[in-house]
């Protein structure tokens, strides 16, 4: 009598198929994840950039307000955001303010504004927006600078 043994897989094939399932199947989770947390960090600079650009729409809109309701030390400005929303008390900056902070994991004590004036004669000032939040990395944070001018109107 004759064993025939054609008909299944022996163990050495067997631990190595798992073998190469769990090396694909880890390969293939670490790569979702090394994904999801860049779309996350993406997602986060992308509410920042449209924070800043939302103040700075606003400050197109309204920065002789804004240089009226704050006082230049010096010819300079420098305070957290907080509490330059808190200062200027305007319920449009307050609204853009508390709409993108809450999307974002904001780092309020991070987050500076800078505004400097930088030309008597022309009424120029420069304007520089740190936002910072909290990823996964630690902290980051998002830098813009512009320049602005006041009217005589």
């Amino acid at each position: 009598m004759r064993v025939n043994n054609s008909n299944g897989l022996t163990l050495i094939e067997t631990v190595i198929a798992l073998t190469l399932v769990v090396v694909l199947v880890t390969a293939f989770a670490g790569a979702m994840a090394t994904g999801l947390r860049s779309e996350k960090n993406t997602n986060d600079l992308d509410r920042a950039i449209n924070f800043s650009a939302s103040i700075y729409e606003y400050f197109n809109q309204k920065f002789e307000l804004v240089l009226s309701n704050i006082e230049l030390n010096s010819n300079s400005y420098d305070n957290s955001l907080e509490n330059f929303k808190n200062e200027i008390d305007n319920g449009q900056f307050n609204n853009i303010y508390d709409s993108h902070t809450e999307n974002l994991d904001y780092d309020s004590d991070n987050s500076k504004i800078l505004i400097e004036k930088i030309n008597e004669d022309l009424k120029l000032y420069k304007v520089k927006l740190i936002i910072a939040w909290n990823s996964g990395n630690g902290n980051s944070s998002y830098k813009l600078e512009s320049i602005f001018g006041d009217s005589d109107e």
